[in-house]
């Protein structure tokens, strides 16, 4: 369905394009968390059943989602895999990110 050329279509798109956006860093933030409970790791196909976003199309291509999403997670450094599981790219026993060293300005006497 292509949009009508109007003068209100641009501010559309932008609404369009910030409601998916804000959709796809939902659906990161919940398979980040998932992971990140998870101890050792978890398929694709488990990651979209627990999210609720199994879907196929007619049988093939299953849970593309979820699996395009890890792959954006992945290129971030987010998430990485061991075989067909998806961990976490920090470790939970590792405890929580430490703050990061304050900034210190050079001084020149």
């Amino acid at each position: 369905m292509a949009l009508a050329k109007t003068a209100a279509a641009p501010e559309r798109l932008d609404t369009n394009s910030e409601q998916a956006q804000q959709g796809v860093s939902l659906i990161k933030s919940a398979i980040l968390n998932l992971l990140y409970r998870s101890s050792g790791g978890l398929t694709n196909a488990e990651i979209s059943h627990a999210l609720g976003l199994r879907s196929d199309q007619n049988g093939n291509h299953k849970n593309m989602l979820a699996w395009s999403i890890l792959g954006i997670l992945m290129k971030e450094g987010k998430v990485r895999k061991n075989g067909s599981y998806y961990l976490h790219a920090k470790d939970p026993k590792d405890g929580p990110d430490p703050k990061p060293a304050a900034k210190t300005v050079p001084t020149f006497f």
